[in-house]
């Protein structure tokens, strides 16, 4: 297939089909956005809740800034992706991040590494080698709503959006100019500042978490598939929170509905 580049520095067309590959510039002007932004919300978070009106009524709630900032993170995670990739439709974001393909045998065989992984933080924590979730502890003593919104955003919404940017994106676009090494080690470094917080406390679940990242660069390198890296952030989250059921059954209704549109695909004789 032949190839020929466009006008902008960061677009690649063929003669059959539009196609968008990132380069290592743009994947850092990205990285940059985020981190800014991230950083303007939890400012505009910290300043809320220093003012006298909003103040009061979150210092009533006391899960509320984080419930706010899971959300905003969310959304603005998955608003910056957009904005990068400019795509024309939501079908062509789809497209363009493999999110069409249903995860693979070896996204399932790596969410039981995730579960290895997770198991191990349990035991490291137990040993007094890791110290506990807090944020997690908290929202579990809350219970009710507050706790199943916590999980929900643990084991599905949190994955989704950090794989959609990380590896979907930004691994994506630093491997349109650079070897796999160096653009693993880009991603990494993006996703330890937004845990810096684990090294300054925790250097072994530091190691884990870094550990963890370039399985993940290397899980989407190898299969090309975004739903096979959200499955295995998705089943580490499950197992550190002590939800690994609540993952289970998320599975089983995956390949639920796989085994329901493979038997309505095939053809019949």
């Amino acid at each position: 297939m032949q190839c020929e580049y466009s006008a902008g520095p960061d677009k690649v067309t063929d003669s059959n089909e539009k196609i968008t590959v990132w380069n290592s510039t743009t994947a850092v002007k990205c990285a940059v956005v985020l981190v800014i932004t991230s950083f303007a919300v939890n400012v505009c978070i910290r300043f809320g809740y220093q003012h006298a009106a909003a103040g009061n009524h979150l210092r009533l709630h006391p899960y509320a800034p984080s419930v706010i900032s899971m959300l905003l993170t969310a959304t603005l995670w998955l608003s910056i992706g957009y904005l990068f990739l400019r795509p024309n439709s939501l079908a062509e974001l789809v497209s363009e991040l493999n999110l069409e393909v249903w995860p693979s045998v070896t996204g399932f065989v790596a969410g039981g590494i995730g579960i290895g992984i997770g198991a191990f933080t349990l035991f490291g924590v137990s040993r007094g080698w890791i110290a506990p979730n807090g944020t997690a502890h908290a929202f579990h003593n809350l219970g009710g709503p507050i706790w199943a919104f916590f999980v929900l955003h643990t084991i599905i919404i949190a994955p989704f959006y950090e794989e959609t940017l990380l590896r979907g994106v930004l691994f994506k676009a630093f491997r349109g100019s650079l070897p796999l090494p160096p653009s693993a080690t880009f991603v990494v470094a993006v996703q330890a500042y937004f845990h810096w917080t684990l090294f300054t406390r925790d250097s072994l679940a530091f190691l884990i978490l870094i550990s963890s990242g370039i399985l993940l660069c290397v899980l989407q390198e190898r299969t090309q598939n975004l739903w096979n890296c959200v499955l295995l952030h998705s089943a580490y989250n499950a197992t550190v929170t002590r939800q690994l059921p609540v993952w289970l059954i998320i599975v089983v209704l995956l390949c639920t509905i796989k085994m329901g549109r493979g038997k309505e695909e095939a053809p019949q004789k």
